[in-house]
């Protein structure tokens, strides 16, 4: 911690709503977290019916990985290593989940912003910062990351995918661009909706559109929106 901490407040996002996930639309998320340059903790809220000692000291210890230091609130539950600035060096993804998203913890509601993230982690010369935080890419529906699929690398980038189901299925999947140096960018948007061994597939391409104005709402908590295709399977 070795820069002054500041706040990242309001990040303003667009949803990807309606049946097929296509059509962007503006929405503001209050949401509150805290970091640094190589530090990551979480907003705590002033509510005595959400927290508790035993909360407040786990979010106030910390752990370090990939070469940045972690609130004890944060789970990581997954990695990616990627070159993120075409520089040669290998740096990281990784998704943080806070402890009021996981069962053994789901009482420890003390941050202002119950949202898994996605963190970039840029390596220069042997040491390490936080360059992206972003908290709409990664399912927040259940206690554990249930219908989080991985990260995957791609010719490109890397893809974020996430599905559910048996009979009646879903799978959603992004795919990413670290072609500019400076953020990812939003390429592909591929909806496969199936039913029975048959499926409907709808994609989507983007411009290199960039992430702070992008925000993946749980549609996966609807299933995708599939219903209506499944309906249309259905009847083959």
């Amino acid at each position: 911690m070795k820069t002054k901490i500041f706040l990242y407040i309001g990040i303003i996002s667009v949803i990807l709503v309606l049946s097929f996930c296509s059509t962007l639309k503006s929405k503001r998320i209050p949401c509150r977290y805290t970091l640094s340059s190589d530090t990551l903790f979480a907003k705590m809220i002033n509510d005595g019916a959400s927290n508790n000692d035993t909360c407040r000291l786990i979010a106030n210890n910390f752990h370090k990985r990939f070469g940045i230091v972690i609130s004890d609130y944060y789970v990581i539950k997954d990695s990616l290593s990627i070159d993120l600035n075409d520089d040669q060096i290998i740096d990281a993804l990784i998704v943080l989940s806070p402890l009021s998203l996981e069962p053994e913890h789901n009482e420890c509601k003390i941050d202002s912003c119950s949202k898994r993230l996605l963190v970039e982690i840029i390596k220069h010369k042997g040491r390490a910062k936080i360059r992206n935080v972003y908290n709409g890419l990664i399912s927040n529906s259940g206690g554990v990351l249930s219908h989080y699929n991985g990260m995957h690398k791609t010719n490109n980038g890397f893809e974020i995918v996430h599905q559910a189901g048996a009979r009646y299925s879903w799978l959603y999947k992004m795919e990413f661009s670290v072609a500019n140096k400076n953020e990812l960018r939003l390429t592909k948007i591929l909806k496969r909706c199936s039913f029975d061994g048959l499926d409907k597939t709808r994609e989507f391409r983007y411009n290199q559109l960039s992430l702070d104005k992008v925000n993946v709402p749980d549609t996966l908590k609807r299933q995708c929106n599939c219903d209506q295709l499944w309906m249309e399977l259905e009847k083959q």
